[in-house]
This record gives C-alpha cells, structure tokens and sequence, in this order.
C-alpha cells in the first residue's frame, strides 16, 4: 500500500471517539480491534479492500514488533521517506502484514504466510521499525523476516530504523 494510504488509515483510527491515544494502541489492537472486524464478512486481506491506485511493488518490506504501538511504526516510516517534506514520499509502496496477509485463519492465511520469503525478496527493500528496547530484535517473527531479507539478493537494501 502506499504511504499515503497508510498515513490516512492510521488518521481515521486516530479520529475515533473512543480511540485511546497513540502510546496506547498496540499493532495487534489495530489488527483485531478493527481489520478482523472490517473484514470478517468477506473474510479476506484488508489489501482487498485498498483501492486499486493506492496499491503497486513494495518499495519496502515492513518488519516491526506487533506489541508496540501502531502509530509509532507509521512515525517511523513517515520519518524514514520524510513524509510531508519530500512530495513523492506519500507514493511509495510498503508490504505491511497487518494489510497483505489474510488474519482470518484458515487456507488463505496459510498460503500468504507461504508467500512471505517472496515478499521480502520482492521489495525493493527491508525496513525494521525500532523502538528504543530494540523490540524487533526479541521476535521470532521479526528475526524470521530479518533472516529471509539476509538471504536476499545482493540489490536489496536492508535497513534497521531506529
């Protein structure tokens, strides 16, 4: 998804009357508070449901830490593009998991967590999201991503952000 897109998701969250505060709602919130929820019915990637020109090849593979909060990964990746200061920055593309991959369990879900070294190796690139404890660095999840982005191609960036 691009940039924007992100940025704008993360603005309607925000804009919520009950919405706690940005230190408050963790990735995993995010996911099943609300994408479970949006896409319960069809049961399908919340990827689905972004429009067409807000999607395109991933410059970046997103790794980051779902016990952290949500709004601090998208800083960090608007700080990363300098978002707001470099007018192509909204138009870059992020592979986000909360977004590409099904979070209903069943086939669908077990087939995009197949896709996942095809992910990391597509983008053009591999971002951690770090926090000041290093979060990343404690999941196996996050060490599986940074590992299959080691294994990559000699053209891929791999960059930690801090």
């Amino acid at each position: 998804v691009t940039l924007d897109w992100l940025v704008a998701f993360h603005e309607r969250l925000r804009s919520s009357p009950d919405y706690p505060g940005d230190n408050v709602v963790r990735t995993s919130d995010v996911v099943f508070s609300l994408i479970m929820r949006v896409t319960e019915g069809p049961k399908c990637r919340l990827f689905n449901m972004v429009p067409p020109e807000e999607t395109g090849r991933p410059d970046a593979f997103i790794s980051h830490a779902w016990g952290r909060p949500f709004a601090e990964m998208v800083r960090n990746l608007k700080s990363h593009y300098l978002y707001g200061h470099d007018k192509e920055a909204g138009r870059v593309c992020v592979w986000l998991d909360i977004v590409a991959v099904n979070q209903h369990e069943g086939q669908e879900q077990m087939d995009d967590l197949k896709q996942l070294a095809a992910a990391v190796h597509d983008a053009r690139s591999v971002l951690v999201s770090m926090d000041p404890e290093a979060s990343p660095f404690s999941r196996i999840w996050c060490l599986y991503e940074i590992s299959l982005a080691s294994s990559g191609g000699d053209e891929q960036q791999h960059t930690t952000r801090t």
